[in-house]
């Protein structure tokens, strides 16, 4: 929970100036960068790990000996990690909108007539 001090700090962007806006997207950049690659690291050292030792199967014995017990986060991590992870946000569908459209019977007639031109050849 933040501190009153904390929040007397923050600054709207709808407040800030062009440039202020603009150095806090670099810096949240540069910071979700540096982010991106320790994970890819730390993944990478796990995977190298998890091969030389045999550490993958040991974890994945422990992993089936907790679901078998029932252990409910235990399941959904293997259901993620086997690709079977549902959405988890609500996806909203788009509002169409539908025009009027008047149709003359002359309007008709050439649209049967191309038609009739492209089927017919």
């Amino acid at each position: 929970m933040p501190t009153e001090k904390q929040l007397a700090n923050l600054k709207s962007f709808s407040k800030q100036s062009a440039n202020e806006v603009r150095e806090s997207g670099r810096k949240g950049g540069i910071n979700s960068g540096k982010t991106r690659r320790f994970k890819r690291e730390m993944r990478e050292i796990l995977e190298k790990k998890a091969e030389d030792d045999g550490w993958a199967e040991k974890a994945c014995e422990i992993l089936f000996k907790l679901i078998k017990k029932g252990n409910i986060k235990a399941i959904e991590f293997f259901r993620d990690t086997m690709g079977q992870k549902p959405v988890d946000k609500i996806e909203t569908i788009e509002k169409i909108k539908i025009k009027k459209v008047f149709v003359t019977d002359e309007m008709s007639k050439k649209a049967n007539d191309y038609i009739d031109k492209f089927i017919n050849g």
